[in-house]
């Protein structure tokens, strides 16, 4: 019965394992989304400051 209990435990924290890796790589990728959405914008503000500063 014990050993039965320490597998359900083992296959447990697999588990809580796999999905602690899947939402990081949730975070992770929401992350460089938005880290791309800012630099994006940080170069196109700075394209447009350029631009203007041309004319």
């Amino acid at each position: 019965m014990h050993r039965i209990d320490s597998i359900y435990g083992v296959k447990f924290l697999l588990y809580l394992f796999w999905k602690g890796l899947f939402v990081i790589r949730i975070i992770e990728h929401l992350s460089l989304l938005l880290i791309a959405r800012l630099t994006d914008r940080k170069i196109y503000l700075y394209r447009q400051t350029e631009n203007n500063t041309n004319e």
